[in-house]
Parts: structure tokens; C-alpha cells; sequence
């Protein structure tokens, strides 16, 4: 007997294999789930980024290299390599909107293995001409698919001043060089004493979270924590 999500899934398979995920559909099947470097529930991690911990000290070693961090918690679903990387890069760069789903939900998975409360969840922007040019912020995209799962409203509450360049490949003096004061919060939006996630796609240096928990603090929230899909190579522990 044919159930309602085996046929949906048929219709949407698994973006990552094409093959029936026989859950939700166009969510990943189990097989590509194995696939992906999640960050074990019982993980000790990094405060300042979401990576897995070694070592004693307060945060990880790429995080002590790094300008202090600007929000009171980090945390990230999977290291961004193998699959992760292959979906993530697909989903940024090759119009393919419909992977928001998946991702999404796995954000989803990790606000509620963390209890992460939250009066908001707010993307970080795109610049305008990179929006045109994209068609979409998936990281909008991925807010509104974990928002909606989790009952946390999105608010799209920050703007990008300026068009940067790309940042893959970029020292981390030149990703925060060119990133300082390039977001404002806007005008319209109140966002005093309240609890916000802010939310990208992957994380990197941090540097630009870093500037947008800067231009979110100038709305005296009364806390700031990150979350990202995925956390790159190259941290302690990856």
C-alpha cells in the first residue's frame, strides 16, 4: 500500500541522490544523510564558531585568532566538506532554491537538539544586485524553512550597504577589513530586549556574522546567538 509520503517522495526524491527518500518529500534520503559530517548531539563545541573542541581552552584555536566574538553562542550543523560542501555549493551557486527544504530542516534538527529559544531568527542579507543576480538569499530561504518547523518567526531586519566581493579564498584581515560597517539595521524594525539567532549559511571566519551582530547591537537586543549550516575546514577539530 502506497502511503501519502512514499508518493510525495517519489514526486520530490532526495535532492542529494535523486532516489526515493521515502520521508518528506524533497528531504534527503537516509543514505545521503550517512553521507553528511553532523556534529555529534554529545559533542563538546566551540562557543565561538559551533566546531567540535580540542583541547582545554575557552574556545578553539581559530576562534582565539580571530577578534573577539560579538554574540554569547555559536552553533553549526556539519563540517562543510564531502556532500555538505557538494549540496551547500549547489544551493549558493547553481539556482537550485528547492535544496532549501532539506538544509532547512536539518537547521531545524539543530535548534531543537540544543533547545535554542529565540524571539526571532534573522537572516543575514545579500546586497541587492547580489540578490538580482542569485534570485534568492539562501539564507532567507534556509531561515524560513527552520523558522516555520521550529515556531520562531524570521525577520528580515538587516540591510548590506555595500557590495562586497566573494570571500572564499580571502585572508581573515581581509574579510573583516572589507566586512567592517558594511550591514545597518533598518529603521522599521524594533528590536530591544529581544533574543535573536542569527542564521547563514556557513561559517568561515565568522567575519560576517561578526558584522552582523554588530549592526543588530545598535537595536540593544538582550542577546545575539549564531547558527550556520555548516562550519569549513581548517578549524581545530575538522
Amino acid at each position: 500500500m502506497f502511503s501519502l509520503s512514499s508518493v510525495i517522495s517519489e514526486i520530490l526524491p532526495c535532492p542529494g541522490c535523486g532516489g526515493n527518500s521515502g520521508q518528506r518529500g524533497n528531504t534527503l534520503c537516509d543514505d545521503c544523510l550517512r553521507e553528511l559530517e553532523i556534529i555529534p548531539e554529545d559533542a563538546e563545541c566551540c562557543p565561538g564558531c559551533g566546531g567540535i573542541m580540542t583541547g582545554a581552552l575557552a574556545c578553539c584555536t581559530q576562534c582565539l585568532a580571530e577578534p573577539e566574538r560579538p554574540w554569547s553562542r555559536a552553533f553549526t550543523v556539519m563540517h562543510y566538506r564531502g556532500m555538505a560542501g557538494t549540496l551547500i555549493r549547489r544551493f549558493k551557486f547553481y539556482n537550485t532554491p528547492e535544496l532549501a527544504r532539506a538544509l532547512g530542516y536539518l537547521l531545524a534538527g539543530k535548534i531543537r537538539q540544543n533547545k535554542i529559544s529565540a524571539d526571532m531568527i534573522v537572516p543575514v542579507p545579500l546586497h541587492f544586485t547580489r540578490l538580482f543576480n542569485r534570485g534568492y538569499n539562501q539564507s532567507l530561504l534556509l531561515a524560513q524553512i527552520a523558522g516555520k518547523e521550529c515556531g520562531i518567526p524570521v525577520r528580515a531586519v538587516l540591510k548590506r550597504k555595500h557590495l562586497r566581493s566573494h570571500q572564499a579564498g580571502r585572508s581573515r584581515t581581509d574579510r573583516h577589513k572589507e566586512l567592517a560597517g558594511s550591514m545597518i539595521l533598518k529603521d522599521e524594525f524594533d528590536i530591544s530586549g529581544k533574543n535573536i539567532l542569527l542564521l547563514d549559511d556557513v561559517f568561515t571566519t565568522g567575519a560576517t556574522l561578526h558584522a552582523a551582530t554588530l549592526a543588530l547591537k545598535k537595536g540593544d537586543p538582550a542577546s545575539v546567538k549564531v547558527i550556520t549550516l555548516a562550519r569549513t575546514p581548517g578549524h581545530s577539530g575538522f
